[in-house]
Order: C-alpha cells, then sequence, then structure tokens
C-alpha cells in the first residue's frame, strides 16, 4: 500500500528547490545580459560624442584630437570618428549643428540608459528584500511572537470569565438549594 522513497526520486520540496534555483539562474541570465546591453550601449553613445566633438584651433588642426590621441597612444585612423577627416578642414555652422544635433540625441540616449540601470538596481533591490530568508524568518517571528502573545492573553481572560462564572453558578445553586429547603 506504502511505497518507500526511492534515494533517486525527487520529493516534492526537492523538485520546487530545483525549480525556483532553475528561475533564479534564468533570471540572473537575464539580469546579466541587459545589464551587458545597457553598458555597452552606454559605452557607445559616450564614444560617439567624443568622436564627433572635436574643435578647430586656427591653424585647422583638431584640439580634441591631438589631446585625445597622445593621452590614449592612438593615432589619427585608429579611431573610427577621426578617419577621412583632415587638419585642415575647418567646421562650418551646418556641421556644428549637426555635430550638436548627434551629441543631443547621444545623451539623451545615454540619460535613457542610466534610467534603465537605475531601474534594475530597484528591481535587484526589490528582488533582494523579497527574497530574503533572514528577514522574512524574523518577521515571522515576530508575528508568532505578537499572536503567542495575544493568544495567551486571551486565554488568561477566558480563564477569568470561566472562574467568574463558576462563581456565580455555585451563587446561583446556594440560592436555588437553599430556598427549596425553606419552602
Amino acid at each position: 500500500m506504502f511505497r518507500r522513497a526511492r534515494a533517486d526520486d525527487i520529493s516534492a520540496k526537492e523538485g520546487e528547490k530545483h525549480l525556483v534555483s532553475n528561475s533564479a539562474k534564468l533570471a540572473e541570465e537575464q539580469l546579466n545580459k541587459r545589464l551587458d546591453s545597457e553598458i555597452e550601449q552606454l559605452m557607445n553613445s559616450f564614444g560617439e560624442i567624443l568622436a564627433i566633438s572635436k574643435i578647430q584651433n586656427s591653424e585647422g588642426t583638431a584640439i580634441a584630437r591631438q589631446r585625445l590621441g597622445a593621452s590614449a597612444g592612438m593615432d589619427d585612423d585608429d579611431h573610427p570618428g577621426w578617419r577621412g577627416q583632415s587638419d585642415s578642414q575647418s567646421k562650418d555652422k551646418y556641421s556644428v549643428a549637426q555635430e550638436a544635433y548627434s551629441a543631443q540625441t547621444r545623451v539623451a540616449t545615454m540619460v535613457r540608459t542610466i534610467e534603465g540601470l537605475l531601474g534594475m538596481v530597484t528591481d535587484i533591490k526589490r528582488a533582494y528584500l523579497v527574497n530574503d530568508a533572514t528577514a522574512l524568518t524574523e518577521m515571522a517571528t515576530r508575528r508568532r511572537g505578537k499572536l503567542d502573545e495575544r493568544r495567551h492573553i486571551t486565554e488568561q481572560r477566558v480563564e477569568e470569565l470561566n472562574s467568574a462564572l463558576d462563581l456565580a453558578v455555585r451563587d446561583l445553586e446556594k440560592v436555588y438549594y437553599s430556598s427549596k429547603y425553606i419552602g
């Protein structure tokens, strides 16, 4: 009638633990992928802003290119945003306006990316608080303590009422039996 569980059988609790651990791993992988893509998008936008933001001096050379290239040890051909632009080209108002618009677009993208990252932080904190076993155990212990205290107080009140009721019944019996013998 009852069969003995084998060692290779998975109990219901173990199955739940296995399912929870798999879902936790999947959630962690998704968060890691989302984090990687957000950071990559942030870095790409920042790199594009740096690539388009160069200032021409009076000789027509790009000051930003000189400073960034020298500090990073890069030549003009090493950076994709610097290819094909000679030092003798100067910027006109139209190209400056295009670069400003492009920079504003990249900044807006960066702001959205950062807001997404902050949302991820909020989600992770919320998940930690919800799934924090020690905090849940503490809350359950506190609640159980309060309920035990209330139960104890209620039992005392019931005992007091029971004692008062017993006294009232004894008084009524005394009065009833004493009046029965008198009359």
